[in-house]
């Protein structure tokens, strides 16, 4: 079963902001969030910034605030690095398509008013792409983890999502130890931060990469 995307919409317009709500609902999206300046666009970042999977993100809001803006604003406190961001706007000009062009995570644009249709399946798109680039990721396997691990685990669990809860667990508690947030740490280790959700909650799809990055930090062989 696909996980539910959870999606953090900021447009100042209330009639296109309901309707952009409408329809990822329907689509059965998560509205994790739903905003129209840049005070609650920040607030919610920092709030939600570890749960959301896309940002939808009027370039012109409220007040004269400037969207992309705003988004390297949140940069350079640390937050939502990883997500993708889907930018709306009424104007296609070159400074514009220039400047988003410039965002690290700018996954398109979409030019108001738009398509129903249009709108959701650049949404399907991205997500798609964030699916398949993971797919062909190198992920860990059983018989890595154990020679690994060593005596982190017992060389006879055979149970790959056990022994992976198991290492969540230790990373956690070294984390907390050191009194780190999970944006913190996947910061510090230069890791996607999802991939390191994932492995405290005990999930297994996680790259060869960040496993090793996460067992070094478990060990102290890489300042945190």
């Amino acid at each position: 079963m696909n996980q539910i995307k959870n999606i953090f919409v900021v447009e100042d317009d209330i009639s296109v902001r309901n309707l952009i709500d409408t329809l990822l609902e329907e689509q059965k999206y998560n509205v994790i969030a739903s905003v129209k300046n840049k005070v609650n666009f920040c607030k919610k970042i920092e709030e939600f910034h570890e749960k959301i999977d896309l940002i939808l993100l009027d370039i012109e809001l409220m007040n004269g605030s400037d969207g992309i803006n705003c988004l390297l604003e949140m940069y350079k406190k640390g937050f939502c690095k990883d997500i993708p961001v889907l930018f709306m706007t009424g104007r296609s000009d070159e400074e514009t398509l220039n400047r988003i062009s410039k965002i690290e995570t700018g996954a398109g644009l979409i030019i108001k008013p738009f398509h129903e249709q249009e709108f959701l399946s650049k949404i399907k798109l991205i997500f798609l792409k964030n699916e398949n680039a993971n797919a062909n990721e190198t992920h860990v396997h059983h018989s890595e983890i154990v020679k690994i691990l060593g005596g982190v685990i017992e060389e006879n669990d055979s149970n790959l999502e056990s022994i992976l809860f198991t290492f969540g667990n230790e990373v956690r508690k070294k984390r907390k130890d050191k009194r780190l947030t999970q944006s913190q740490l996947a910061d510090s280790l230069s890791i996607n931060y999802r991939h390191f959700q994932d492995l405290e909650a005990g999930k297994v799809n996680l790259r060869m990469e960040t496993f090793l990055k996460l067992v070094n930090f478990l060990n102290d062989t890489q300042v945190a």
